[in-house]
């Protein structure tokens, strides 16, 4: 499914509401996946996310990327 294709994954999901089998396969391996995990790991790479994610923002403030820069024209507000 492509990143970021909002009618892929709407078709994606009307398929799995439909097809009952690969909803339970996919609830299945989750289920695997979940138990297979430590869970102390997943939390520790969750933190660092956020601990980077902070100290990235914190770097913009300060110096923001050309693209986040704001100016007081209308246009400066589009994606």
């Amino acid at each position: 499914m492509p990143f970021r294709d909002a009618k892929a994954i709407a078709v994606a999901v009307v398929e799995l509401l439909r097809d009952e089998p690969l909803r339970h396969s996919m609830r299945k391996n989750a289920y695997k996946l979940g138990r297979d995990m430590v869970w102390s790991r997943v939390a520790q790479l969750y933190m660092k996310s956020f601990q980077q994610a902070r100290h990235d923002h914190s770097s913009w403030e300060e110096n923001p990327p050309p693209s986040r820069r704001s100016t007081n024209s209308p246009a400066s507000c589009r994606g």
